[in-house]
């Protein structure tokens, strides 16, 4: 076995960081952006949400063809193009004049870009490199997502506040992009063999019957594999949920929050809070992914989610505001990583880009819609309440769903 100190968590702390950069300023600072550039542009809030909806679809759709990329070439050129897209469609937007200029540069050029920066190439790159503590490096990997919604909410609306101009705010996710993007190119490394090292930093041949109380199966099966099996759809299903719910947090938890009476400032934090608290979620089911079953960690996240969307529905108070932003974090923290490593486990590492982008796809496409139909929906209604109740009813099948969920059995006849 080698002495050499195990490079994987290096490797971690680097792919963290860019997952943070990304994350942070992208992903949820285009929340906090999006109410400025409302109030001035003129748009309406179903205009402005069908922006951040092409984003996240954007993000989704193109994960498989991103699955095909890191096969044919690797993952550490696939976050260098991704960071020249975002900051192309970040600068685009900075300049934005038109609803199309938005959507090509937020929407389409970012996206893409954002996908290819985040979770597909670094998740893949941990799920390759961890096995023992595949749970605990997803987390800690994802945390650093949810750290990046701390910092950058409240710090997009302090810079919003001391400047008064939001395309600011771009040229910060631009920068962010490219920070990334050489980050890859110094640290990030396809496998243990490239080093001279094992997944783990452990010699197989000496190690020990160890017991892990979670369940990771041997076999790796490939894509065609994976979709006939009723636990994959099962896990495709729940991903769709939290993706919506999150979709529409980010998207609109902003704009719902002041329509309740409370303050642009205060609602900036809240959403801020809700990412720090993911952070938590995400360290919590990392930290017990790995000893016990994920599926247990699954369901109780998908329970804070419902619990959290329902309460953010009659939000008029900042205890009740609060409380949303805590139940709400924790259980998208704890289900983002739990649905990730119960992937990983039931159907392996190496195909497992592959597969995370068909549950990618299909959830993206679905959660992306959502932004739009609640934008629909307030402009319709002038509320977002029935929006919130159908996430929250559909959080509540996936509970029961995930309940009766059994690992998938690897026969021939799956195999085709």
């Amino acid at each position: 076995m080698s002495t050499t100190r195990f490079y994987g968590w290096t490797l971690l702390a680097a792919l963290s960081t860019i997952y943070f950069l990304v994350i942070g300023a992208s992903f949820y600072g285009f929340g906090v952006a999006l109410a400025p550039m409302i109030e001035s542009m003129g748009w309406s809030r179903t205009e402005a949400a069908i922006g951040y909806s092409i984003f996240a679809l954007s993000m989704g759709i193109v994960g498989p063809l991103i699955a095909l990329f890191i096969q044919r070439f690797n993952t550490r050129l696939c976050i260098f193009i991704g960071g020249i897209l975002t900051v192309t469609g970040a600068m685009l937007t900075y300049y934005a004049e038109s609803l199309m200029q938005y959507y090509i540069g937020a929407g389409v050029f970012m996206g893409v870009g954002v996908a290819m920066q985040s979770f597909l190439p670094c998740s893949q790159i941990v799920a390759t490199w961890f096995v023992k503590k595949r749970a605990l490096g997803i987390g800690l990997l994802m945390a650093s997502g949810g750290l990046g919604a701390f910092v950058v909410a409240p710090t997009f609306s302090a810079l919003l506040t001391a400047t008064g101009n939001w395309r600011y705010l771009w040229l910060v996710i631009a920068v962010c992009g490219a920070v990334a993007a050489v980050l890859a190119v110094i640290f990030v490394r396809e496998h243990p063999s490239d080093m001279g090292q094992f997944p783990d930093g452990i010699d197989p041949d000496s190690v020990t019957e160890d017991q892990n109380q979670n369940v990771v199966l041997q076999q790796d099966w490939k894509v065609g594999e994976a979709v006939r099996s009723s636990p994959f759809w099962v896990i495709v299903f729940v991903a769709t949920v939290v993706m919506s719910g999150v979709t529409m947090v980010n998207s609109q938890v902003v704009l719902h929050l002041t329509d309740m009476g409370l303050t642009a400032t205060f609602a900036a934090s809240a959403l801020g809070i809700q990412g720090f608290l993911s952070t938590g979620g995400r360290l919590l089911a990392g930290s017990l992914g790995d000893r016990f079953d994920s599926r247990l960690i699954l369901i109780a996240g998908l329970i804070c989610v419902a619990g959290g969307i329902l309460i953010l529905s009659v939000a008029n108070t900042e205890p009740m505001a609060y409380i949303f932003a805590c139940l709400f974090g924790l259980g998208f923290g704890s289900a983002v990583v739990a649905y990730s490593t119960l992937l990983a486990n039931y159907f392996g590492s190496l195909y497992f880009a592959q597969i995370v982008s068909v549950l990618g796809f299909v959830s993206t496409v679905i959660g992306a819609s959502v932004p739009v139909l609640a934008g629909f929906a307030y402009d319709w209604l002038g509320s977002y309440t029935i929006v919130f109740w159908i996430i929250a009813g559909f959080a509540v099948v996936a509970v029961a769903l995930s309940a009766v969920m059994r690992p998938p059995v690897y026969s021939e006849e799956s195999a085709g």
